[in-house]
């Protein structure tokens, strides 16, 4: 192949000792007879009975990439900052072909800190199509046309034109060439202090933290008696306005969440606020008359199709209806290992059967050094069926891991694990604890950090929301601190 581009720019009268000072100008203009030349040669070997076909079809058929380098940022046991340079291999990013759209990209982003503006590229034509990079010349007003070799190196830092020439020449596809790179490392959690008291939480008693969708509420007892719950997101970005929410002394108690919609009974009206969000963000808020309170000492969790509570004889009941009758709960162990302060409530769909939640029950016991935990497998088809096992009963055996009991608790789903937060009985910051295996075991992790220097006391209030945000909101100060994982921050095209 080397000898017949030799063999055109002869022909077209180029200096062979020349030719690398403008080589790809040079391969454009040898295509061009090539082009002709194949025409001629055609016509001539007709005269034979030999026929040369061209095609006017073409594609780009496979697209990769070669060697990358990765910038790498490290710090030394004495604090110091340094970089480290190491191999990308391209290849183990697969690119898609969107033939219809004219797109060439990378579904699976590159690590952070990947060199992208010097790469080789290797790819695959239908009908043996001449492929042509359209690149901009170094003071961006030109395009420049470069044909395709494997051995070159291309920018590919912003999106770049590509165009394959079918081998009759008269006609060409055009596509655009896209190297996603991730701009942050996946698996890094990062905290930012969203509010510090503006909303005066330093003097709330005591505060929870509930979520409808991407919207966390914040409830309290005001100086009246009665609960109320303020919408966090909204009042970011609206500060003139709390949008808060006033419901009776028994709500504040009474606050549950399934992920999706925040249900508040209220006792005195014998009403369920079931509050959520619409396709579009927006509030919804729906009430359910004729609640049956009666047997309710308290509502501790919910799932997609059941609420929970304890009732006033301290066994574990469900309602189906919106809290309009209850049934008592099956349970493989005792109800007095039911926890009755701290009581947490996470859901987890299960990965085999989307009909199904995994719902995990965990609080502490007067008098027990570790969390009571309980589990249950609620199916939507089959509301109020199911039974609760226990996983944990409040003490702890060698070689477990066990959740030590906590001044202020609160557990969330995040990121298809259970994380612990909270207040130590000594009242400081406690360690954050993750569990993998369904509360059983709770371990603490590198990835998730207090920030340096936060401090609090008395209790400590958080919840996760859908777009993977952690809120946690402080006794002491009363500041509000939103931390996440960045990949769970990562839209998906």
């Amino acid at each position: 192949m080397k000898d017949f581009w030799v063999f055109l720019l002869k022909f077209a009268g180029c200096n062979e000792k020349k030719r690398h000072i403008d080589m790809r100008k040079n391969k454009l203009i040898a295509l061009g007879m090539g082009l002709l030349l194949l025409g001629g040669m055609s016509s001539c070997l007709k005269d034979n009975e030999t026929e040369v076909v061209t095609y006017d079809d073409t594609a780009v058929t496979a697209f990769s990439l070669g060697t990358l380098t990765r910038t790498m940022h490290t710090t030394s046991s004495k604090g110091e900052d340094s970089t480290y340079v190491v191999n990308v291999t391209g290849t183990k990013y697969p690119f898609s072909i969107d033939q219809q759209r004219g797109l060439i990209y990378n579904a699976d982003s590159l690590p952070v800190g990947t060199k992208v503006d010097r790469v080789a590229c290797t790819l695959s034509t239908k009908n043996s199509g001449t492929a042509v990079f359209n690149l901009r010349t170094k003071d961006g007003t030109l395009d420049s046309l470069v044909v395709y070799s494997n051995t070159d190196s291309i920018d590919l830092s912003k999106p770049t034109e590509l165009r394959v020439y079918a081998m009759s020449g008269r006609a060409y596809r055009k596509y655009t060439v896209q190297v996603n790179v991730h701009e942050e490392e996946a698996d890094e959690f990062r905290w930012t202090k969203a509010l510090d008291n503006e909303l005066n939480f330093a003097k709330t008693p005591q505060l929870r933290l509930l979520n409808a969708g991407e919207r966390p509420y914040a409830l309290f007892t005001a100086n009246n008696g009665s609960t109320v719950g303020i919408d966090l997101k909204h009042y970011l970005a609206e500060r003139d306005s709390a949008l808060a929410m006033q419901f009776g002394a028994s709500a504040f108690d009474n606050a549950v969440s399934n992920g999706n919609t925040l249900y508040v009974l209220e006792k005195e009206g014998c009403k369920l606020h079931a509050i959520g969000t619409d396709g579009l963000g927006n509030e919804t808020h729906a009430d359910h008359e004729g609640c049956d309170t009666s047997v309710v000492d308290r509502l501790v969790g919910a799932s997609a199709k059941e609420i929970y509570a304890l009732s006033k004889q301290g066994t574990l009941i469900v309602s189906t209806d919106g809290c309009r009758s209850w049934q008592e709960e099956s349970l493989d162990s005792d109800a007095d290992l039911l926890p009755t302060e701290n009581i947490n409530c996470t859901l987890h769909r299960l990965r085999t059967n989307d009909t199904m939640e995994r719902v995990l029950l965990v609080g502490t016991q007067p008098g027990k050094d570790y969390a009571l935990v309980w589990m249950k497998i609620a199916d939507e088809t089959q509301p109020g069926a199911g039974r609760w096992m226990l996983l944990a009963d409040g003490t702890k055996g060698e070689g477990d891991y066990r959740l030590p009991s906590k001044e202020s608790l609160s557990i969330v789903g995040y990121d298809g694990k259970d994380m612990s937060l909270g207040m130590s009985t000594d009242g400081t910051l406690a360690a954050i604890l993750l569990s993998a295996d369904g509360g059983i075991n709770w371990k603490s992790s590198a990835t998730y950090a207090w920030p340096e220097g936060l401090s609090g006391k008395g209790w400590l209030a958080a919840c996760a929301d859908k777009s993977g945000t952690l809120w946690v909101v402080l006794g002491e100060t009363g500041q509000v601190w939103r931390g996440r994982l960045n990949r769970l921050g990562w839209e998906t095209k």
